[in-house]
């Protein structure tokens, strides 16, 4: 688990953010904006919290984001063909869908040995593909009321909808890993495999799970964009696949595993969205923010690590 003297330095760094983003652009910590930010934030919050559970057993996935853009077009292509269905219908295969590929991910890595980085990135190209042929290579359809509610709607003029459900899916999460036998297993797993699997935990079993939840995130993340983006976008997903690993690493999570949690990442997504905030009032082009973004990991890990010998 993360060391809880991590999550002050991770906060001091938001609040000096907050503040950076205000002197830029007065009004941004009006509360209505902070509101559009925590939208933002949300979805990537999402998807985070499942590559979060997939880096502490000691994996990766890189399908998230190939997940992400099967749920959006799959959303809006299915309930935009067929207003009359109940949402629900609708979304509880498509969460289906999601937890199998996911599964499929920790089977190939667990009963093929197929390296988590090979096996997710070949399943993120598959899943495209599936995605292309359904949609015919070209994006339609439309997300109706009740999901353009939960993706875009602000309460009171302020609080997402999205944000409240990410909030939702972070306790549960959270939940997991600090207050079940399954979490306690996961931990074990992504410290030391082999010692997990002679004190007698399924590893295999442990990892498929773990896989599975993460594209149970993903594809509900695609579902409450669609609502956002009140159409479907092909690649739309793309940029959560690196995002949602640096919102992780940035929150503090070994990236070998078995040390972090999910309040670092949440915090690290937020970081990640004010700093891109910040860009944008700055007018750097994709080239530069990546260019930044890459830096600010690179600093984190440092300040990490530095910390962890203290």
């Amino acid at each position: 688990m993360l060391k809880k003297r991590f999550y002050p330095f991770l906060l001091f760094l938001l609040v000096i953010l907050l503040l950076a983003a205000e002197l830029l652009s007065p009004g941004f910590v009006r509360p209505r904006h902070l509101g559009v930010v925590l939208r933002q934030a949300a979805f990537l919050g999402f998807v985070g919290v499942g590559q979060t559970l997939v880096i502490l057993s000691g994996g990766i996935d890189l399908s998230v984001g190939s997940l992400v853009t099967a749920g959006n077009i799959f959303t809006c292509e299915l309930l935009g063909r067929n207003p009359d269905l109940s949402p629900p219908l609708v979304l509880i295969p498509l969460l289906v869908m999601g937890v199998l590929i996911g599964m499929i991910n920790g089977l190939g890595i667990t009963m093929l040995h197929i390296p988590p980085l090979i096996m997710t990135f070949a399943m993120g190209s598959i899943v495209d593909g599936m995605t292309l042929i359904y949609c015919g290579g070209s994006a339609a359809g439309y997300a109706t009321p009740p999901i353009q509610y939960l993706g875009s709607k602000l309460l009171f003029g302020v609080i997402p909808v999205n944000f409240l459900l990410w909030m939702i899916l972070l306790g549960g999460s959270t939940f997991l890993l600090n207050r079940t036998t399954f979490g306690r297993k996961l931990f074990a797993v992504g410290t030391n495999e082999i010692a997990a699997y002679v004190s007698g935990v399924n590893v295999k079993k442990v990892k498929i799970y773990t896989y599975g939840l993460s594209g149970l995130c993903a594809i509900f993340a695609g579902m409450i964009l669609a609502g956002y983006t009140q159409t479907g976008f092909l690649g739309i997903g793309n940029e959560y696949t690196l995002s949602s690993i640096a919102a992780t690493v940035i929150g503090g999570t070994a990236i070998t595993g078995g040390k972090g949690g999910e309040i670092g990442t949440a915090i690290g997504a937020l970081i990640l969205i004010i700093i891109q905030s910040i860009l944008t009032v700055l007018r750097i082009p994709e080239s530069g923010r990546k260019i930044v973004e890459g830096l600010v990991i690179l600093l984190l890990i440092n300040a990490y690590f530095e910390r962890g010998k203290k």
